[in-house]
């Protein structure tokens, strides 16, 4: 067994020997849902959390749907003119 700090609480929460990122613990003290985000040194985060560049990633992915959309009408209101 080894043991890592609860980032919610701070109580230190043993984990198996055996575990590996992302396995969930529960914490024995304020019953948050964690997961094992390192093994080297043993750290626990909150169960779900992510990368926040996966998510502007994400967002510019919208962006560029947006903009074609507005391209299109462009090129629509041009063969209009003519």
């Amino acid at each position: 067994m080894r043991a890592a700090k609860c980032p919610e609480c701070g109580a230190s929460v043993r984990v198996s020997s055996a575990a590996d990122v992302g396995d969930e613990i529960t914490c024995p003290s304020c019953g948050e849902e964690l997961e094992v985000v390192d093994a080297e040194p043993l750290t626990l985060g909150y169960l779900g959390d992510y990368d926040e560049s996966e998510d502007d990633d994400f967002d510019d992915d919208d962006d560029d749907e947006e903009e074609d959309e507005d391209w299109d009408d462009l090129e629509d209101e041009e063969d209009d003119s003519f």
